[in-house]
């Protein structure tokens, strides 16, 4: 005997219909090398309060020469 499911279990067409058009994702090797440039910019040219408005890239160049010195 079956047991009844807690909760319906949306069809697959019902999860993606809201999506299509709107967020749907047409060229993924686009959005990735978006993906990629922003990853880029921000851990190379964008500052960060929480590092002392320095670059991630910065910070740890900061970070390491300070070991090296100790």
């Amino acid at each position: 005997m079956k047991q009844a499911q807690a909760y319906p279990i949306p069809d697959k067409k019902q999860l993606i219909a809201p999506l299509q058009g709107r967020y749907w994702l047409p060229n993924l090797v686009g959005h990735f090398l978006k993906l990629e440039q922003w990853q880029e910019d921000y851990n190379t040219h964008r500052p960060h309060s929480a590092l002392g408005n320095l670059t991630p890239r910065e910070f740890a160049e900061k970070r390491m020469m300070d070991k090296l010195a100790a």
